[in-house]
């Protein structure tokens, strides 16, 4: 499954020109974009080689994910951090109000996603 992620830029739809910030944002998202369900870990050298950006720039990107909670690392490899389950999990309950979603599934989901978290 080798779809773009939802917020993927495209040549048609560029990050706007001369905003403040929209430079690292972007690098930001091109790295958590990185992380799917096929391949859920990477290494520093892994990430600077898929993304094209320099080690030093990753670095202190991931560094900054790490710190936010939104990067986990574990013996040299990162993954998804609780702060991006949780961002997924308050996306997922607003397009999934409480009624729409069965509440055995909605415990299922949420509970996976974190336990599969913890394991990495």
């Amino acid at each position: 499954m080798n779809t773009p992620p939802v917020n993927a830029l495209s040549d048609e739809n560029p990050a706007p020109a001369n905003q403040a910030g929209v430079g690292l944002l972007k690098k930001t998202f091109q790295i958590l974009d990185l992380f799917i369900e096929e391949h859920p870990s990477w290494t520093q050298a892994e990430l600077v080689r898929e993304t094209g950006l320099s080690r030093s720039t990753l670095g202190r990107l991931v560094r900054f994910l790490c710190a936010r909670g939104y990067l986990l690392e574990q013996r040299g490899r990162y993954t998804l951090g609780f702060a991006a389950v949780d961002l997924g999990r308050r996306a997922q309950l607003k397009f999934f109000s409480e009624r729409q979603m069965p509440r055995s599934s909605r415990k299922r989901s949420i509970g996976a996603e974190l336990a599969s978290a913890r394991m990495r």
